[in-house]
């Protein structure tokens, strides 16, 4: 409690804009007791819902479970799970259409079915993301507010629970949650296993608060799964059986990848762990059999190893929630259209794995200006950071070269440019130092060439 007492005083001091909780947050000590460990006695979430559910005036409260798309109900029959949570799930991504052709690629991923299957037998994350507008007053939430002692702890924390007007699922949730119960052990976990910052709990808090319904065995079991120590990996290549850790899996025409199965955890310290469930918030919310089954997805899609998907999870772990069939159009995108090769492919998504959240068309336009350059695959490969140049700076970058004369891109040949120095990030830099000219040229040039993306360059 003293750790939590010096989170809240952190918010306090920083709070800004926050009028509609002020008075809630000023009264919070007097107004709100103690909630009481025995199940049996009255508390605030009980008045809440007392109130909630009988004066007209009030937003209507249907309880509802707290098994989250990261409960562990997943591993369990069909027959086990829940009644009434949802049998279509919302998904967190954008809903891409697919074409025939595309489809039937998707069929022969095991990994596809499999998370589809877990996403239906759960309940998805969508108190979160829906919104029904109109459901709820400012009001209405401010009284929720004063009434119920989670809202109110997350108002103290600074969470901005003055915008979910529309989100009376989410409200629903959260107030039938006993904050001393259900609540505070959670935050103690994430704090005292994580070694998280009151800013990042605040941002975790904000962006899915749902992780405060999980019970705590879970929480654990998925914070235990990042931090505990790694262990072989077994490899099934048709019918013969070998291990390997370190070393990267090679794919041949011979062989092929048919299982993996991934023992122990990833081994990562305190620091790493709080990585990756900061970066992306609603990692404590995909259960475990969900997880490995992405994982293993990725595996056997990229030719990883165990190492290599530890380096990728803590790079950017939004990769591995990322949505598994544009996962697999990306490797078609850079192996079928582009042609790099299996090996060049899983390096390029190690080194800049951001790169599968852009879409086909605007890679492809990239990957043209920068073969335009004379560039191989594994040039390409060794500096891989040209891709994150937007296809319009490398368009105008290069028209400027072209411009001047200068450019050369054959190592072999006087006044050569590499695609490290076409890629520096300032455009004040690259006009001095790439382009051996003046800033005021360079934005001369795009004037006059690129009228219309000159602000978005300088």
């Amino acid at each position: 409690m003293a750790l939590l007492s010096a989170i809240a005083r952190s918010s306090i001091a920083q709070r800004v804009n926050f009028d509609i909780f002020a008075h809630s947050v000023r009264t919070l000590r007097s107004s709100i007791r103690p909630v009481p460990v025995n199940d049996n006695a009255r508390t605030p979430e009980d008045e809440s819902r007392r109130v909630v559910g009988t004066n007209q005036s009030q937003p209507t409260v249907r309880p509802i479970s707290q098994k989250g798309f990261g409960n562990e109900s997943s591993e369990l029959p069909h027959e086990q799970v829940e009644k009434g949570l949802p049998s279509e799930p919302v998904e967190r991504e954008f809903k891409w259409n697919y074409t025939d052709e595309e489809k039937a690629i998707f069929a022969k991923v095991a990994e596809i079915a499999n998370d589809d299957a877990l996403k239906k037998r759960t309940m998805a994350i969508t108190a979160v993301d829906s919104r029904k507008p109109g459901t709820l007053t400012r009001e209405q939430i401010t009284t929720l507010v004063q009434k119920t002692e989670v809202l109110a702890k997350l108002a103290h924390f600074q969470v901005p629970v003055e915008e979910w007007e529309d989100k009376p699922d989410l409200v629903n949730k959260l107030v039938s949650l006993n904050w001393r119960r259900d609540c505070d052990p959670c935050i103690e976990q994430l704090v005292q296993r994580t070694g998280m910052k009151p800013k990042d709990l605040r941002a975790l808090l904000t962006k899915n608060p749902l992780v405060l319904t999980h019970p705590l065995q879970q929480i654990e079991r998925r914070l235990e799964y990042l931090s505990a120590d790694m262990s072989n990996t077994l490899i099934v290549i048709q019918k013969r059986c070998f291990r390997r850790c370190v070393s990267r899996v090679e794919l041949t025409d011979q062989y092929h990848l048919i299982f993996v199965q991934q023992y122990g955890g990833w081994g990562m310290t305190a620091n790493e762990v709080c990585n990756v469930v900061t970066r992306e918030k609603f990692w404590l919310s995909y259960s475990m059999v969900c997880l490995k089954n992405r994982m293993q997805f990725l595996m056997k899609q990229f030719a990883l190893s165990q190492l290599d998907l530890k380096q990728l999870i803590i790079k950017n772990p939004k990769v591995i929630t990322w949505d598994l069939r544009r996962l697999v159009l990306f490797k078609c995108l850079l192996v079928d259209k582009m042609g790099f090769s299996m090996d060049q492919t899983s390096r390029l998504l190690l080194a800049v794995p951001q790169l599968v959240f852009e879409s086909d068309a605007v890679l492809l336009k990239r990957f043209k200006l920068i073969r335009k350059m004379g560039l191989e695959h594994e040039a390409i490969v060794d500096f891989p950071k040209i891709f994150l140049l937007r296809d319009y700076q490398l368009e105008q970058r290069l028209g400027f070269l072209e411009h001047l004369g200068r450019a050369q891109f054959d190592p072999e040949k006087p006044n050569y440019i590499s695609a490290k120095d076409i890629a520096v990030k300032e455009s004040n830099k690259f006009a001095k130092k790439t382009a051996k000219s003046t800033v005021g040229e360079f934005q001369d040039y795009i004037k006059r060439t690129y009228p219309d993306r000159y602000h978005d360059s300088y």
